[in-house]
């Protein structure tokens, strides 16, 4: 019996057969890397609840969304040029990491220091300077993955990872709702970020041991005005055709996914009355049947091909809202958050790999800091849109307003004649079930 669950186990660290060009212990590392992020980030849908429950207005809550943004469309450009000249860029990937999920303890330490009544703006102001790492993590995050891949490896690898970190985080989750229901407010919540916030340690270790080649450096532009440097700039990302049409479709579907983001915890709370208990229950769901769903993907993929997958999560992903907002069962509700689980996995394994697709391989850094900033600038909006929305027309009109934006992603992707797949043969993994 113990020998049939070591050889799952050992499935999960083992090298994907679709390639032989993946370095087993930078492998193992990303999965451990995984499970340290996945214990830390199970509190991040705690966290517009928490600011819910002490008092934040609709816009504050829409804030915690749209704080991280700001920050990155103001940055990541100028981020991803600094990246573009580092040699190695584990080490900026791995502190970085550890240092942004360190808001997590500083929010639950600043509990014990903090007046009630100014909890909202001290942490709205530690969310917003956590937003700097977080920035260049962003564009470390996939430099470092697909040079860990290689461009045959990343739907197999990324699955396994976000898969790893999606049964921690399940676990933590379960554990976490456990905390917030026997322990009374606000320590509850004070306990639950210092005690998971530790992951960000166990993430360094493993994330600092990781391997890959140097950075292919761009070289610094000089004796050049600033105008002029911007506009070559842009004029080099516009002639990637495919990289735009993308990261512009790319952008609408974001933007209608981050609408619904301050819109679930003020209908939770403050619409049907959720306990924190039932909270916890939807995003350990959710996360459990993200990590099942990524193996689910894996295979559509290797059958019937990316552009499958890409409308299939697509047009998936916006039933959720939809539905959510014509109902108030509970139990329907933790259906409806499995559901979006499945296309969750399906929607991030395919992003991920159409958007490293369209990015020139000498330029990493410039064209994911560009994808980033126009993402962010997705997730900026978003926020203030449904939160205007729910104080206009209520809650429950946003979020159909939300799916109707993801929608329109959809079908902008159907509508793209100029898509033309690469037909790659995928070998089948040897996976033991």
């Amino acid at each position: 019996m113990f020998s049939k669950y070591f050889r799952k186990l050992r499935y999960w660290f083992s090298t994907p057969q679709t390639t032989n060009l993946i370095n087993k212990n930078n492998f193992v590392n990303v999965q451990l890397d995984a499970v340290g992020v996945g214990i830390a980030s199970s509190l991040a849908p705690f966290v517009p609840v928490f600011l819910t429950r002490s008092g934040g207005s609709n816009l504050e809550v829409g804030l915690i969304t749209s704080i991280p943004a700001i920050t990155g469309l103001l940055l990541s450009i100028p981020l991803g040029q600094i990246l573009a000249r580092k040699r190695n860029i584990v080490p900026w990937y791995s502190k970085t990491r550890t240092i942004a999920l360190m808001k997590y303890m500083i929010i639950g330490l600043m509990i014990f220091f903090v007046p009630q009544g100014r909890v909202s703006t001290v942490l709205l102001l530690i969310w917003a300077l956590a937003t700097i790492p977080e920035t260049l993590l962003s564009t470390l995050f996939s430099m470092v993955m697909n040079s860990v891949a290689g461009p045959k490896g990343r739907y197999e690898l990324m699955s396994r990872r976000w898969s790893m970190l999606g049964i921690i985080n399940a676990v933590s989750i379960l554990i976490i709702g456990q905390i917030l229901e026997r322990v009374t407010f606000p320590f509850n919540y004070q306990l639950a970020f210092i005690i998971f916030s530790l992951g960000g340690f166990f993430s360094y270790q493993a994330a600092s041991k990781i391997e890959i080649p140097e950075n292919i450096q761009s070289s610094p532009v000089t004796g050049i005005p600033l105008k002029k440097r911007f506009s070559a700039y842009f004029q080099t990302v516009i002639k990637e055709k495919p990289f735009v049409r993308f990261a512009l479709k790319r952008f609408v579907t974001i933007l209608g996914i981050t609408m619904i983001s301050p819109l679930l915890p003020l209908y939770y709370v403050r619409q049907i009355h959720t306990t924190d208990g039932w909270i916890a229950a939807f995003s350990m769901i959710q996360t459990t049947i993200t990590f099942l769903a990524y193996f689910f993907w894996m295979k559509q993929f290797r059958r019937k091909g990316s552009r499958y997958v890409l409308l299939a999560t697509t047009l998936g992903s916006c039933l959720f809202p939809l539905f959510v907002s014509i109902t108030p069962f509970y139990w329907i509700i933790a259906l409806l958050v499995g559901m979006a689980g499945t296309f969750e996995a399906g929607r991030s394994l395919v992003f991920f790999d159409e958007l490293m697709k369209t990015i020139p391989t000498e330029q990493n850094a410039s064209f994911i800091s560009v994808a980033q900033t126009i993402q962010f600038l997705a997730t900026m909006v978003a926020p203030f849109i449904s939160t205007i929305l729910a104080n206009s027309i209520g809650i429950v009109y946003a979020l159909m307003i939300a799916a109707a934006v993801q929608f329109a992603g959809f079908i902008f992707f159907l509508a793209d004649k100029g898509y033309q797949e690469a037909v790659e043969t995928v070998p089948e993994a040897s996976q033991t079930p």
